[in-house]
């Protein structure tokens, strides 16, 4: 499949990322001290609540290697690149991070990748936090909807389309979303294109486990 690839300048600079985690969960980049022993502390409670994010430095497959050298990659970007798995513009075969318009377009894309699995396992009521992140792409994105009619698009076409924008090298795709109409999303294929993660609270979901489905959501912030 041969596409015309039409590139956008995005016009927000701020896109959300919903990651699912423990709450409330403890990173070693919010432990002000220098002592290290409570450095070390910090640091294995972090194992506890945030399982993949160890001390990995360099774990991108893409980009320069100067732009991440030296530094601790933010757990999500580890789940989307160094453990890549099958979505809507990846077959598993490569890394991708999605982000979101607002934390509302966030939301209702996560709820509607988890429903699936939550209805299949038939699940009681539950809570799930996750926690809400915000980056800058650092780079010019392929515009889906510009470059192919979206609407007229199966699974398999999209997968194309992305296997190419990474054959070329692309940094990644500004797509329409499925939960919100009016929502657009980013789908980063490179780590170098990713801006600094910044976290900005977390996000409560509420399973109702006789209807099989989410019947809400709120916003929690932990003060450190």
């Amino acid at each position: 499949m041969q596409v015309q690839s039409m590139k956008t300048q995005l016009n927000l600079s701020q896109w959300f990322h919903l990651r699912l985690c423990h709450w409330p969960e403890i990173s070693t980049q919010n432990c002000s001290s220098h002592d290290p022993e409570e450095r070390l502390l910090a640091s294995q409670i972090e194992q506890l609540t945030c399982p993949l994010a160890r001390h990995h430095r360099d774990e991108r497959r893409s980009g320069p290697k100067s732009h991440w050298a030296g530094t601790l990659v933010a757990e999500s970007l580890l789940r989307a690149f160094s453990c890549p798995r099958a979505s809507q513009f990846s077959d598993g075969s490569f890394g991708v991070f999605y982000a979101y318009d607002s934390v509302k377009t966030a939301a209702g894309e996560l709820m509607r990748e988890l429903t699936p699995l939550l209805a299949e396992t038939v699940q009681v009521d539950l809570e799930l936090t996750a926690k809400i992140e915000w980056m800058t792409p650092l780079k010019p994105l392929v515009d889906f909807e510009k470059s192919l009619d979206q609407d007229q698009c199966s699974p398999a076409t999209q997968l194309d389309f992305a296997r190419q924008i990474v054959k070329s090298q692309g940094n990644g795709i500004y797509f329409r979303t499925t939960a919100n109409p009016i929502g657009r999303g980013i789908a980063l294929l490179r780590q170098d294109v990713c801006g600094p993660l910044t976290e900005d609270g977390y996000l409560r979901f509420i399973w109702n486990g006789e209807h099989q489905q989410f019947c809400g959501s709120f916003k929690m912030q932990f003060v450190y």
